[in-house]
């Protein structure tokens, strides 16, 4: 479950910039804030709402690129490669990407800083309400040599050591963090490694537009409460994607997902996100969630999530869809809207910062520009199109 990220100097983010699923103090949908037995709170869903080019998709980008650092599918050099083009408030070269997670019902926080396509900071702590505890810290230093703190406890064991000597001279790269690497070391002392790679690897997704409903597939072939979830009288006969249509004769004809519309491959990629949130303790964090689909439709699926009081994930994704903007819905601390300043760094910020009134129409405000994060419309105005129209 996620709790809050930080980025700085990555994408459109050219400041340091947080996210959070913490609540507010509201009284509305009180069952959307999930109580965890580590202390905290969070909320379940999330919806980032603005223009074209503000930086909505680029939040879902570093996440997912936090996630393939960390599982080892890219090395830090993407981080430089993405960092932030334009002129920074500060003259450096540090990229910052910090999460702060639950897994197990033990909060972490885990930052890596990037210098030039190297950790040079890697850290992973117990979180707490007062103080954190060290799990342990890398750091490599510009001329690549890389050094390892851990606990105290861990490092009071003389074998301990001796495995850190040998991390260090064989397997420590400076351009990849070590989480994986430590949560592979049969090492009873670092099973909280184990437990915090594993929520980067399992139960932290990314689905993006043109993601493609494979997940889909092999669910249906290896998890049977997912296809009695999808399917009406569950028959498999297949491993093979089609979709039966309805004909005039009633016989049906049987189409490829190359034959179906848009959205109904984007409805078909999103079941096993919608199924993981509504019964396991996953998060799911999703690009443009409307597109291709109907408003109606989409407005629905949200809907039942928001109201079903026995979900366990997480929902949280970009859109520009506003009819989902209902506070029947959603609270107000659950919106997210993303603006660009004048030095084109990417700001976020939650509607709860306006304090709204609960029965107020927040789809209109958002539409007349109440809240900021719509576009730019005045040069479209003084286009005078008709002026160059030489069609006569």
């Amino acid at each position: 479950m996620l709790v809050r990220f930080v980025i700085d100097n990555i994408y459109s983010f050219g400041k340091r910039t947080e996210f959070n699923t913490l609540p507010g103090n509201l009284r509305t949908l009180p069952a959307h804030a999930y109580a965890q037995e580590c202390g905290f709170k969070i909320l379940k869903l999330s919806a980032l709402y603005g223009a074209n080019a503000a930086g909505k998709s680029n939040l879902v980008n570093a996440l997912a690129l936090f996630k393939e650092i960390v599982v080892g599918n890219l090395t830090a050099d993407e981080v430089t490669r993405n960092k932030f083009k334009l002129e920074r408030p500060e003259d450096s070269d540090e990229q910052l990407m910090a999460i702060e997670f639950i897994q197990n019902d033990v909060c972490f926080l885990y930052a890596i800083k990037v210098v030039k396509g190297r950790i040079a900071v890697e850290e992973l702590y117990l979180s707490g309400k007062k103080d954190d505890t060290l799990v342990y810290e890398r750091t490599t230093d510009k001329d690549l040599v890389s050094r390892i703190k851990f606990s105290a406890e861990f490092e009071s064991n003389e074998k301990n050591m001796l495995l850190k000597e040998i991390l260090l001279a064989e397997f420590v790269k400076p351009d990849k963090p070590i989480l994986h690497l430590l949560a592979n070391r049969e090492n009873k002392q670092l099973a909280m490694v184990e437990i915090a790679f594993d929520w980067f690897a399992h139960n932290m997704g990314v689905l993006f537009p043109e993601s493609k409903p494979a997940a889909f597939e092999h669910r249906l072939g290896t998890d049977e409460a997912f296809k009695e979830f999808v399917h009406e009288d569950g028959s498999i006969w297949a491993k093979v994607l089609q979709l039966k249509h309805q004909t005039y004769s009633d016989k049906g004809i049987k189409l490829s997902l190359t034959d179906e519309s848009d959205g109904t491959v984007n409805l078909l990629n999103l079941l096993p996100a919608i199924y993981d949130v509504l019964y396991k303790k996953h998060v799911y964090i999703i690009d443009e969630i409307e597109r291709s689909i109907h408003p109606s439709l989409i407005k629905e699926l949200i809907r039942k999530f928001s109201h079903d009081e026995e979900s366990m994930g997480q929902l949280i994704f970009t859109t520009h869809e506003s009819v989902l903007l209902d506070q029947s819905i959603f609270r107000q601390d659950e919106i997210w809207f993303a603006e660009k300043d004048s030095g084109g760094c990417t700001d976020l910020y939650p509607l709860s910062k306006y304090k709204e009134h609960k029965t107020i129409d927040i789809r209109k405000g958002y539409l007349e520009g109440r809240y900021g994060a719509i576009p730019f419309l005045a040069n479209l105005r003084d286009l005078k199109w008709h002026d160059y129209d030489h069609s006569q």
